[in-house]
């Protein structure tokens, strides 16, 4: 992760493990193996997407509350 010491402990999360860690729960993977270059997503694909980027602002979100 960008900008945290090497030694930082959120340093080794992606950020299925950091949600869980940061927000308590943990997101699904099925979607993120599918098949992203088919022309028409799957309504899994889109739901796993909207989440993804749902899931990175709150993250920053609660880094930022927990910066002094």
């Amino acid at each position: 992760m960008r900008g945290l010491p090497a030694g930082h402990p959120l340093a080794w999360y992606g950020l299925r493990g950091l949600a869980a860690v940061l927000l308590g729960f943990r997101i699904a993977k099925g979607a993120q193996t599918s098949n992203w270059a088919n022309d028409q997503l799957t309504p899994q694909q889109i739901r796993y997407a909207a989440t993804d980027a749902w899931v990175g602002r709150e993250l920053y979100l609660a880094m930022d509350r927990q910066t002094p």
